[in-house]
């Protein structure tokens, strides 16, 4: 006849042990679901930042171009006066000439010259008007009047002039540095962000698969370690790059971790005191959830977080869903000795709610554990896609950046050939002028 070995644990000490172990990692996985959904919603942030600051960047081209372009507009006109007032002025020395050699016609000459200085004083104002100091280089003088003009529109702009060994043929500093590397900070905060959710993600996934059989008490506790590590590094990364990269201040950026933490540790008080009650019969009133969502909104919006109203959402409805809970249970009475019953029974009683066996009674079949399985990698491989994406279009939206650098390289280029074209013609059309005048004059002596 066997007997049962005598270090053999009791049924009901192993379920109690189970029944801890499950309450344990619930608390957790509830505390680190938290936790990646606050990283997601700053992950998502830093998105909507990063758009606002590539929107800025391109909105700012297109003025520089607007800009670069009526300083352009400008030196035309002011060469063009320029050019008529060097005609005049020529004009009027010749007729001075003419007066001292032909005395005869002194006075005509002297009163067309006198004209003619009239007609320069006419022009200088306007003249002056359309002058642009450029300095020794045309391009570096356009572009840094184009970014103390942008930085008084608000922009962030800043020139940098080239070095003396820098060959004439190498492209210029541009005036957005420090937008493009705003830009590049903010971008890779949201792929740290995003790969720190599929690590809160792959958290979780440890932790289910920990639940899914207490039969194994060093896989479930390897599982539940792995699960932790994969939390608290993540957890680190997202806190410090949220606070050490943008543009944002450290108060604001730890406030918002500070009411995280502050939730989290009422919410693990929370159902520490709910198990305590509940073995002492005694109901809990789940307004506390409220009363911390309340308090968390409030610290929040007297902070001057716009988007108070994103975390304000989920711990309301944390605090509406504990009430609905408490009213579904008083509802439907729970019976005293629920947690004496075996883990499996056959049948459920109709004096008790079906619902609570749900939280402590592992899966009794292999199916079962196949799509709660299914289910978790699911979720890790929705985490990996939400990163790619986020990766792919921090790629695209850098790859569009560098095509308008590029086109805004090529429109300046171009403008800066049209110009030169035009001024040559302009030079070339008064030095024709001359030799018809000049001719002219021979022809007359």
């Amino acid at each position: 006849m066997s007997t049962a070995p005598a270090h053999a644990p009791a049924p009901h000490h192993e379920h109690e042990r189970h029944a801890l172990m499950s309450t344990s990692i619930a608390i957790i996985m509830a505390v680190v679901a938290m936790l990646g959904a606050v990283v997601a919603f700053r992950a998502a942030s830093a998105e909507q930042e990063t758009t606002r600051v590539e929107r800025m960047v391109q909105h700012g081209v297109m003025l520089e171009i607007a800009r670069r372009q009526d300083y352009l507009s400008r030196l035309d006109h002011y060469e063009t006066f320029t050019a008529r007032s060097t005609s005049l002025h020529a004009n009027a020395e010749r007729d001075l000439e003419h007066a001292q050699k032909d005395p005869s016609r002194a006075g005509l000459f002297s009163l067309s010259a006198q004209l003619d200085f009239a007609l320069i004083g006419v022009l200088q104002p306007y003249r002056d008007y359309f002058y642009v100091n450029t300095g020794a280089s045309l391009e570096q003088g356009l572009r840094s009047r184009t970014a103390a003009d942008l930085r008084e529109y608000g922009f962030n702009t800043k020139w940098q002039q080239p070095k003396e060994s820098t060959p004439k043929t190498a492209r210029l500093p541009s005036i957005w540095s420090n937008l493009q590397s705003q830009v590049e900070h903010w971008r890779s905060k949201v792929i740290i962000l995003s790969a720190s959710v599929v690590a809160f993600v792959i958290a979780l996934c440890c932790f289910t698969f920990a639940q899914l059989n207490h039969q194994q008490p060093l896989r479930e506790k390897l599982l539940l370690r792995t699960g932790i590590a994969f939390a608290a590094a993540a957890f680190i990364v997202a806190a410090l790059i949220d606070v050490f990269v943008g543009d944002y201040a450290r108060q604001r950026a730890l406030v918002p971790a500070a009411v995280v933490a502050l939730f989290a540790l009422a919410l693990c008080w929370f159902t520490l005191e709910r198990v305590k009650h509940e073995q002492q019969h005694e109901p809990l009133n789940p307004w506390i959830g409220v009363l911390i969502s309340c308090a968390g909104f409030l610290v929040t919006y007297l902070e001057g977080l716009q988007s108070a109203w994103m975390l304000f959402l989920p711990l309301a409805g944390f605090g509406a869903l504990a009430q609905f809970g408490r009213k579904l249970s008083e509802r439907f009475r729970f019976g005293a000795n629920e947690e004496d019953e075996p883990i499996h029974p056959a049948e459920v009683e109709p004096t008790l709610f079906a619902g609570m066996r749900l939280h402590t009674a592992p899966v009794a079949h292999r199916f079962g554990r196949t799509i709660i399985a299914m289910i978790a990698i699911t979720a890790v491989l929705s985490a990996i896609s939400g990163f790619l994406y986020s990766r792919s279009a921090s790629k695209s939206a850098e790859y569009a950046g560098e095509a308008l650098e590029n086109q805004s390289e090529m429109f300046q280029e171009r403008s800066r050939t049209g110009t030169a074209f035009f001024k040559a013609a302009e030079e070339l059309s008064t030095i024709q002028e001359v030799m018809v005048r000049y001719e002219a004059a021979m022809q007359r002596r």
